[in-house]
């Protein structure tokens, strides 16, 4: 837990940046996330798929529990037409499983939201370290070796790196 609240944007300063990469752990692992993800607007754009995917299942769901007609659906005996076992009118008819339900997934969306905020901030900040601190732009990213990266950041720190351990974190 906390481990979780200390690499939070409220404890994310300038001179997390300026120190010793050895001590900057959590820094290492965001510059290989942002390395790994090719750059800021992948990352953004996986984690907004992700709200957009959860909210359409939510709705699926919803759709699937209350606006499907499953008594009558089942007892067919002739050809009938799919929207006379529709309500859609229903869907957000919600008995208290689904009200809770709904509840927890609003709680869920809004801490993905504020996740995202708190991703954009920090990988902002990462890609101006990249872009103006190492000048790797986002579409050289794409393309370069992160051993590469490892030497400009050596280079930029006047700072011995062993690639091992770098890895290793």
């Amino acid at each position: 837990m906390w481990n979780t609240i200390s690499n939070s944007v409220l404890f994310y300063s300038e001179d997390f940046y300026n120190s010793s990469i050895y001590k900057n752990r959590q820094f290492i692992k965001r510059l290989y996330f942002y390395y790994k993800n090719k750059g800021f607007k992948h990352i953004i754009f996986t984690q907004l798929a992700n709200i957009f995917t959860t909210i359409f299942l939510f709705i699926l769901i919803l759709f699937l529990f209350n606006s499907i007609n499953y008594t009558s659906l089942f007892k067919v005996s002739q050809t009938e037409k799919l929207g006379k076992f529709i309500k859609i009118h229903r869907l957000f008819k919600l008995n208290t499983f689904l009200v809770c339900l709904f509840i927890s997934f609003c709680i869920f969306i809004v801490t993905k939201i504020l996740n995202l905020i708190e991703l954009i901030y920090i990988y902002s900040k990462i890609k101006t370290f990249y872009n103006k601190t190492l000048k790797i732009n986002d579409e050289e990213i794409k393309y370069i070796e992160w051993s590469k990266v490892i030497n400009k950041y050596e280079e930029h720190n006047n700072e011995e790196i062993n690639i091992y351990e770098i890895n290793s974190i």
